[in-house]
């Protein structure tokens, strides 16, 4: 579900995670599962997720930035 919403650009919140994880639970008979924010922390810790912000503007490059890329190449075969 978080992959899914992530690969169509949908924002997916710790609230829909946790309304996610208890449907699931219902619809399996886990009955003792509490859902807590803890527990959505310690799923997303163990599956390798974390809560990014999405970026609407992309960070402008210096000026120079082809002069500086072209010096630095340099250097570096040097």
């Amino acid at each position: 579900m978080i992959i899914d919403h992530r690969k169509n650009g949908t924002a997916v919140s710790t609230k829909m995670i946790l309304i996610e994880a208890r449907r699931l639970a219902i619809e399996i008979s886990i009955t003792d599962f509490a859902g807590t924010t803890s527990w959505c922390e310690r799923f997303m810790r163990r599956n390798g997720l974390c809560m990014g912000t999405k970026t609407t503007r992309a960070q402008k490059l210096p000026r120079e930035y082809e002069r500086k890329i072209i010096e630095f190449h340099k250097y570096g075969v040097s």
